[in-house]
């Protein structure tokens, strides 16, 4: 049996969540893969493959995705989502690896919902 017979193996090829628009710095997701050989080939360390200007980062070795800044929302990016790829490498020479692809979506929020103020009055026009 070779030493690094295998591959690192995510739960899941693919996998998708939502970040509000006022979402604050912080982990926002972890990421784990495992691998069935033994020792360091075993290891299994953590790549983020597009970071998107520095707004998302990967610990390479818990797998956890933080994002660094809030993200802003716009209804001109179209869908205001983040395709993301991270890598799961183990210890061998040459490393086996697996790919898992996220999918970040910014979700809005309304900063200026409406207010009713004290004392006002409201008038409703019926058609």
């Amino acid at each position: 049996i070779p030493l690094n017979a295998n591959s690192p193996t995510f739960q899941a090829p693919t996998l998708s969540l939502s970040i509000r628009e006022d979402a604050m710095p912080g982990v926002i997701a972890t990421y784990t893969a495992t691998d069935s050989d033994f020792g360091v080939y075993g290891t299994v360390a953590y790549s983020l493959l597009a970071s998107h200007n520095g707004l998302f980062t990967l610990n390479p070795a818990t797998g956890e995705l933080t994002l660094e800044e809030s993200p802003v929302y716009s209804p001109t990016i179209a869908d205001n989502t983040f395709e993301i790829m991270i890598e799961a490498h183990d210890g061998g020479s040459p490393p086996r690896y697996a790919i898992i692809n996220v999918t970040v979506t910014v979700e809005p929020v309304n900063f200026f919902a409406p207010a009713v103020v004290s004392g006002a009055t409201v008038r409703v026009l019926a058609y």
